[in-house]
């Protein structure tokens, strides 16, 4: 199984949007601000001019990689912006952008699913890791009577319906935007 990059990420984004908003609750947005709360304006000594979309995108990425695992990634974003002195409408600006290109920039979702896939108690066994172990229920009912042949699993994850497609004789390729996902599914 090959890392690439799928040609259309918007389904993935979306269920990573979706798993965002159930892990934490809420997404920040500009207009709305849960990860600010509590946080304290700086002196104005120590204000600094707004940065760019793409500069607010690469500092956030860089940081979202290296980030503690558990808790609201948001919230630690929105405390780590705070202690670098930025205000609080700043913080909310800067949120808006990257709620905005998470759903256009590809390596938002690549390092959201990099994130989910290499939690350090992953085994590779989606019962054992808390995934779905067991093959979609459409899959299976869609190929219930069809001769094996090729298949492509896009967005395979830790690769259930490729590896019970196998297991059937079908010649599988899974594709995955996180390459930890795809090590998942070839320890699977």
């Amino acid at each position: 199984m090959k890392h690439r990059r799928p040609f259309a990420v918007s389904l993935t984004v979306l269920l990573m949007l979706l798993s965002l908003r159930s892990e934490s609750r809420a997404l920040p947005r500009p207009d709305s601000e849960p990860a600010l709360t509590g946080l304290q304006a700086p002196a104005p000594s120590q204000t600094r001019p707004p940065a760019g979309d793409d500069q607010v995108w690469k500092e956030f990425i860089t940081w979202f990689k290296t980030a503690p695992a558990g808790g609201d990634p948001f919230r630690l974003y929105g405390e780590e912006l705070a202690k670098q002195g930025l205000t609080k409408e700043e913080i909310g600006r800067r949120f808006g952008v990257i709620t905005r290109l998470f759903a256009t920039k590809p390596e938002g979702a690549e390092v959201f699913y990099d994130r989910t896939f290499s939690r350090p108690a992953l085994t590779g066994r989606p019962e054992v890791d808390g995934f779905a172990s067991a093959p979609s229920e459409f899959l299976t009912g869609a190929v219930k009577d069809v001769a094996p042949g090729r298949a492509l699993d896009l967005g395979m994850g830790q690769g259930r319906n490729a590896v019970a497609l196998a297991a059937k004789g079908w010649a599988v390729t899974g594709v995955d935007v996180s390459g930890e996902a795809v090590g998942s599914a070839a320890r699977n």
